[in-house]
Parts: C-alpha cells; structure tokens; sequence
C-alpha cells in the first residue's frame, strides 16, 4: 500500500519500485504463485514461524531452505530467489487443496478470483440487494449498519416510486 511504500520513503529515503501486490517489508506476503490446475494463490506469511509452517506444508526440500530465508528481513532481502523456489513447490498441487493445509496450519492465504467468481461466493452473495422486475439493477449493500436499526435495506426506488411518500 502506499502507506507502507510512502514510510519506507519518508524513514529511510528507498524510493519504492514497481511490485505488484507484494509487500515491500514482508515476504512472501501479497505475493503470487499459481498452482498446478492454473489457479493463482496469494500469500499473506507474517512471521517466521508462518513461514516454517509453509515450508512443512509444501515439504519444501531441506537442500532449498536456505540460511538466507531464515528471517522476514532476509525473505524481503532475497524474494527474488525465493519466489522461484516457492513456486515449484505451489505448481504441484492443486489450490483447493493447498488451500485447506494452508488454513489449517493458520497460514493466511486465499484464492485470486475474477468478480464474477468472487460475487458468487456464499460470503459475496450476502452484501448483493435483489433484484425487482424487468429493469433489475443488481448492486452492491454498504457494509454499514446501525445499532437501532434492523430493517433490510432494498433497492432504490424506480423512477417516480416514492413520490406520494417524499410528497412531490
């Protein structure tokens, strides 16, 4: 985030380059690896011991777990030639399944969709107002919600719906 690309600039004078999704001061955290049925997955690893956790679900060989990835500072310092290593191993499976040892061993990580694929989702359809007659306009619920009321939001009016109850 800029927040993140800004502070590093402003504390330490590292003018920020182009990367992506991945974290300036964390790795491998916003990065991408794509999986063996061609599905991408990003990772969130925050700590190191995230990041052994991983190592153990993708039973990354020992011969590859190098003395250079050993910390946050040094994955950050090498992603280049970590991102690669992480990659063979992501490639040999399939994401759903990768997915689930990940959540179990609480690894953050999710699967990269298309809106379509994301508004689909059990948890999407939840925040979509329904559609109403010929001309439904599907849209997206404010996340908002107020302690005294309860009452389910719907769509906006039609045009000229509500005019007797605003008076016009």
């Amino acid at each position: 985030s800029l927040a993140n690309q800004a502070t590093n600039w402003l504390v330490a004078g590292k003018l920020p380059t182009r990367q992506g999704s991945a974290h300036p001061n964390i790795a491998p955290y916003g990065d991408l690896f794509v999986t063996g049925d061609g599905k991408r997955i990003l990772l969130a690893v925050g700590s190191d011991r995230q990041f052994g956790e991983l190592l153990n679900v993708l039973h990354v060989a020992a011969d590859e777990q190098l003395p250079e990835f050993a910390t946050n500072a040094q994955r950050v310092q090498h992603r280049a030639r970590l991102n690669p290593i992480l990659q063979k191993y992501m490639a040999g499976r399939a994401a759903d399944e990768l997915l689930a040892r990940l959540q179990a061993r609480k690894i953050p990580a999710g699967l990269v969709q298309n809106v379509r694929e994301a508004l689909a989702a059990d948890e999407a359809r939840k925040t979509l107002l329904g559609e109403r007659g010929l001309q439904a306009v599907r849209q997206l619920v404010a996340q908002v919600s107020f302690h005294e009321s309860s009452k389910p939001l719907s769509p906006p009016p039609h045009l000229g719906e509500h005019n007797q109850v605003v008076g016009l």
